[in-house]
């Protein structure tokens, strides 16, 4: 009994450093990523035309040519 719980401590610690890098990274990549989609999202369309989901754009695609 006693010597199975510093191992698991050792896992459980590992695996909360693995996990909290995963968040960290994500966390940059979150930070990152809508800003620049925000940005072209806004440049791209008018502020009054909503931004068209992916049924729409598959409808414009058909109606288009």
């Amino acid at each position: 009994m006693s010597t199975s719980k510093p191992m698991l401590d050792v896992d459980t610690s590992a695996a909360e450093r693995k996990a909290a890098e995963v968040k960290e990274r994500l966390a940059e990549m979150a930070a990152a990523r809508p800003r620049a989609g925000k940005s072209n999202c806004l440049d791209d369309h008018s502020v009054m035309k909503p931004v068209p989901n992916r049924a729409d754009r598959q409808r414009m695609k058909r109606t288009k040519p």
